[in-house]
């Protein structure tokens, strides 16, 4: 069952629409980086059509749409951030869709009337695995598998380009969940 809330949180899962965000500026995609010693490092995975970085190049400063899904418990600690940007002259309709991987039970689908050269963010909470559908309505849609689990922050870079072509980017935190050892 999908709940729709402006901007309140419950402990239901919940999917919060089309609001104006208060949040900072969106950040900077950034590349690899690896240090010895640290215990966070980003990863980057890539997909699309051509060899490019795929990052989000918007002169807007803040998503023009917000969209959240929720599991209700902010201490999960993971999260994935999606951002989908219309890089075009032109508004368009761009359709999103997020189901569970595992039972296909949707947990977003929504048409967003997306103004040229601007994007919009949505952040999933819920801790699963997920594929997201993103494209230009009408058009055949990319698939993106992602995974949201408890202890690492993700963000998903979506190209959407003036012909159609989605491109996309994944980063992640890639910290190491918590595990217990076992003794044999």
């Amino acid at each position: 069952m999908q709940d729709e809330e402006p901007t309140s949180r419950s402990p239901a899962p919940t999917t919060t629409p089309d609001r104006t965000s208060t949040r900072s500026p969106q950040p900077t995609a950034t590349s690899n980086v690896t240090t010895p010693n640290a215990t966070t490092t980003r990863e980057t995975e890539h997909d699309g059509t051509n060899d490019d970085f795929v990052e989000i190049r918007s002169n807007e400063t803040f998503p023009q749409t917000t969209a959240r899904v929720a599991d209700g418990n902010p201490s999960t600690g993971g999260s994935v951030t999606i951002l989908v940007w219309n890089d075009a002259e032109t508004a368009r309709q761009i359709r999103v869709a997020i189901a569970n991987r595992n039972s296909g039970v949707s947990v977003l689908q929504k048409r967003y009337r997306i103004e040229a050269d601007a994007y919009i963010e949505i952040e999933v909470t819920k801790p699963s695995a997920y594929t997201l559908d993103v494209g230009v309505d009408g058009d055949e849609p990319a698939t993106i598998d992602f995974r949201v689990d408890t202890c690492n922050g993700r963000r998903i870079d979506v190209a959407i380009g003036r012909d159609g072509t989605v491109d996309w980017a994944a980063l992640s935190t890639a910290v190491g969940c918590p595990t217990v050892p076992t003794t044999e």
